[in-house]
C-alpha cells in the first residue's frame, strides 16, 4: 500500500505542478505584479521526495535522531528552494508556490503513512515489508532509465494554453 501511496502522490504532484503552470500561463497578466510565470518544480519535487524519506526515517526513530533527521531533512529543502532563487532560476513567488504544491502532495502521502504506522503500532493491521521493497525497486528502475535525460512539458503546455486562450477568445 506505502508504494501505491507514493505513486499517486507523485503523479499528484505532476498533475498539480502541470496545471499550476498551464493556469499562471492562461492568466498571464493577473500575475504580473507577483512575478510568477512557472512554479519551481525543483523546489516541490524536493519537498515530496525528500519530505517523504525524512517522514518514514522519522516516524522510525526517537529523541536526538529524529530531530537531527527532521532538521537536515528541513535545511536541505530549505537549501535547494533557495538556490533556485540564488541561481534566477525562478522568483521567490514562484519557489514558494512550487514549495506549496510539494507540500500538498507529501501531506496526502504522510497522513496515510502515519496512520498505517498507527494501525501497526496498534496491532490491527499486520506488519508487511514488501511494500518499501517494491517502492525501493520502482524507484531505482525510475532512476536509471531516467538519469541524464530531461523531459520537458513546457511546450505541450504552452500548445495547450495558446489553444485554450484562442479558443475563449473566439467565443466571447
Amino acid at each position: 500500500m506505502l508504494a501505491l501511496r507514493w505513486l499517486f502522490a507523485v503523479f499528484a504532484f505532476g498533475f498539480l505542478m502541470m496545471a499550476s503552470r498551464a493556469l499562471f500561463h492562461w492568466y498571464d497578466p493577473l500575475f504580473d505584479d507577483l512575478s510568477l510565470r512557472v512554479p519551481s518544480g525543483h523546489a516541490g519535487a524536493t519537498v515530496l521526495v525528500y519530505g517523504a524519506v525524512m517522514l518514514v526515517c522519522a516516524a522510525a526513530t526517537q529523541g536526538r535522531p529524529r530531530t537531527a533527521i527532521i532538521m537536515s531533512g528541513g535545511a536541505l529543502v530549505a537549501a535547494i528552494a533557495a538556490s533556485r532563487v540564488y541561481l534566477h532560476a525562478h522568483s521567490t513567488t514562484e519557489v514558494v508556490v512550487g514549495l506549496a504544491v510539494g507540500l500538498l502532495s507529501l501531506s496526502w502521502f504522510g497522513a496515510g503513512y502515519l496512520r498505517t504506522e498507527r494501525r501497526e503500532a496498534a496491532g490491527t493491521v499486520a506488519v508487511g515489508f514488501g511494500d518499501w521493497r517494491v517502492l525501493a525497486t520502482a524507484v531505482a528502475v525510475l532512476a536509471v532509465l531516467i538519469h541524464g535525460n530531461r523531459f520537458s512539458v513546457w511546450p505541450i503546455l504552452k500548445a495547450i494554453a495558446l489553444y485554450v486562450q484562442i479558443t475563449i477568445n473566439a467565443l466571447v
